[in-house]
């Protein structure tokens, strides 16, 4: 058996889903409606913690992850995706949102060593936050998105 049969996260592998973490509901609401008008991904889970993350990670095959950097206990999004990119294989690509962004200071080698693919700042526009999270592929918006 190799490590992804031999991981208790497994998941349907057929689709593009995305898990978005943040302690502040406001903000999952929020990066999930923007979300929703894409057709990038075919589900999106929006939790507000560690654990409720692991769940989501054990029941659904999540292949891309925006993570809070201060999630208000001793975790830090920069430890939740390291942990996560070693235990799911399967997550293409993870950000880190924060609002102290100038507090923060890691190097492209620090990001390749965390296995985070950037950090954005929350105050950034919605489109660039996805542009980035995509690895600026071309966002598609669905036909009905309003």
């Amino acid at each position: 058996m190799n490590d992804r049969e031999n991981s208790p996260f497994r998941g349907d592998r057929s689709t593009q889903n995305l898990l978005i973490v943040d302690d502040k509901p406001d903000v999952v609401k929020t990066l999930i409606r923007y979300a929703k008008r894409l057709a990038n991904f075919q589900n999106i889970y929006g939790v507000h913690d560690r654990l409720g993350a692991i769940d989501v990670l054990k029941e659904h095959h999540i292949t891309h992850v925006i993570c809070d950097w201060d999630l208000g206990d001793k975790y830090t999004g920069e430890k939740l995706i390291k942990d996560w990119r070693i235990q799911v294989p399967y997550i293409q690509r993870a950000i880190i949102l924060t609002g102290a962004s100038s507090e923060i200071n890691l190097s492209q080698q620090d990001l390749h060593t965390i296995k985070v693919d950037a950090v954005v700042d929350k105050a950034t526009d919605l489109k660039t936050i996805f542009e980035t999270l995509l690895g600026y592929e071309e966002i598609v918006f669905r036909e009905d998105h309003g």
